[in-house]
């Protein structure tokens, strides 16, 4: 068996598309290789409550210099500190929104965090249709210091309710939201948007909607999310 490896240049392991901080000597002697740059991806898979299967993706400058072979790392803190990280990622719950349309069609806000773009929150259009600005408050799972939010758009044929102007706010209580932590104006087009800014610790956000891209009255979202640091 080849000489197993310690990570010190590369602290970070991504677990099922997610990164957790780990101390990396845990692992060394685990994977069987030659010699390896830290320039690569170790992503676990099959996770169990005693071990968890691997997948190797390293550089085409490292390929001839790898042995790979399948296998699992059987130690229980190791599999407990994966599973924790996975258990542990951040999710997102929407707490009010001013407006959501339930008759007419499925528009209710929760459709903006549900993870599925196929569903989108809309503000309410039949029978009474409120103007602008419209505002959803999401909490996040946990305290956490985000640098930016992304907004994705319907993902239909419509841009009935697609946000043009926009203010994000941070709260640590979901109260006092203070002055918005960024302004800005989306292009009118379906792709997800990132906005950034300074990175803010609070357990609550609030988007405020201040118009549409083709004037109306509406709002509407695929999904929201945050960019954490």
């Amino acid at each position: 068996m080849s000489e197993g490896f310690t990570l010190d240049d590369c602290p970070m392991l991504p677990v099922n598309g997610e990164t957790m901080k780990s101390d990396m000597t845990k692992f060394k002697g685990f994977i069987p290789m030659k010699k390896l740059s830290s320039n690569f991806l170790l992503k676990a898979i099959a996770i169990t409550a005693t071990s968890f299967g691997f997948a190797l993706t390293v550089p085409a400058a490292d390929t001839n210099s790898v042995a790979p072979e399948a296998g699992t790392m059987m130690t229980n803190s190791v599999a407990a500190e994966i599973k924790s990280a996975a258990t542990n990622k951040l999710t997102l719950k929407v707490v009010k929104v001013d407006s959501e349309e339930t008759a007419g069609e499925d528009g209710k806000g929760t459709n903006a965090v549900d993870g599925n773009s196929a569903t989108f929150w809309h503000t309410q259009w039949q029978e009474a249709s409120p103007s602008h600005p419209h505002e959803i408050i999401i909490e996040l799972s946990a305290p956490a210091a985000i640098k930016g939010f992304t907004y994705l758009p319907r993902q239909d044929d419509m841009e009935n309710g697609t946000i043009k102007d926009y203010e994000f706010y941070v709260s640590d209580d979901g109260k006092d939201f203070g002055q918005p932590v960024k302004k800005g104006t989306f292009e009118n087009n379906k792709e997800k948007k990132t906005a950034t800014f300074d990175p803010k610790k609070c357990r609550f956000i609030k988007l405020k909607a201040l118009s549409e891209v083709n004037d109306g009255v509406w709002t509407s979202a695929a999904e929201i999310g945050v960019v954490t640091e």
